[in-house]
């Protein structure tokens, strides 16, 4: 113990049933660091490490994903830990948003412009940082209403990356193309569907619920 040092000793305010050596830190911590609210509780299941690790794949091949699914199925959280958690944080850049019923064209140009900037490269290109990738992973993405001609705008602009690889600027008009970017979609069932034209651009993955013994 003289030669690890203090740390190696347990916490005097607190009793022995109230603290845990942790191996990494190399010292004694109070159980109630490591605390975690009910929603950031992952628990690895056969479903949802294969589906990770197909999502894995998909992304670092720059292929797009749209997860679909009844609520429960692990949509959210699959998506988030892999891309805060387990991408290369010095190859891809993470942004995540929810859609809402609420969310408009506009909104969803800001989010999609969020982490881009103009590049040097020539006139009119925008996107990450030179060698990076910035991945858009959109939540409840057929939530956005309808208009009157049934029509979704906010994934009008989406479908319009896909189709021309870019869109305009609401103040200049000049065509942005966008580079580096790249989409991941989760939604659920049972509400409005999306554009034919917008999905046939992702791969599909529809994740059933979770089997007994999960």
């Amino acid at each position: 113990l003289l030669e690890v040092g203090k740390e190696a000793y347990p916490i005097k305010e607190f009793g022995a049933y109230e603290q845990t050596y942790d191996h990494l830190k190399r010292a004694w911590v109070p159980w109630s660091s490591k605390d975690a609210s009910f929603h950031e509780v992952y628990i690895p299941t056969i479903e949802n490490m294969s589906n990770t690790s197909f999502l894995y794949r998909m992304l670092t091949h720059n292929k797009p994903v749209l997860f679909i699914g009844k609520t429960g199925t692990g949509k959210t959280s699959c998506v988030k830990r892999l891309l805060l958690n387990e991408l290369d944080q010095n190859k891809f850049i993470p942004t995540v948003s929810v859609f809402s019923a609420n969310t408009s064209c506009n909104n969803a140009q800001d989010l999609l412009e969020l982490k881009i900037e103009k590049q040097k490269r020539r006139k009119g290109i925008y996107g990450p940082m030179i060698g990076l990738t910035n991945i858009i992973f959109i939540d409840d993405l057929n939530m956005p209403a309808k208009e009157k001609y049934g029509a979704q705008p906010p994934l009008e602009i989406i479908r319009q990356w896909f189709d021309y690889g870019g869109w305009y600027d609401r103040k200049t008009l000049e065509n942005k193309t966008i580079m580096d970017i790249q989409f991941v979609g989760a939604m659920g069932v049972g509400r409005a569907p999306i554009s034919n034209r917008l999905m046939r651009h992702f791969n599909i993955v529809y994740l059933n619920e979770m089997s007994d013994d999960t």
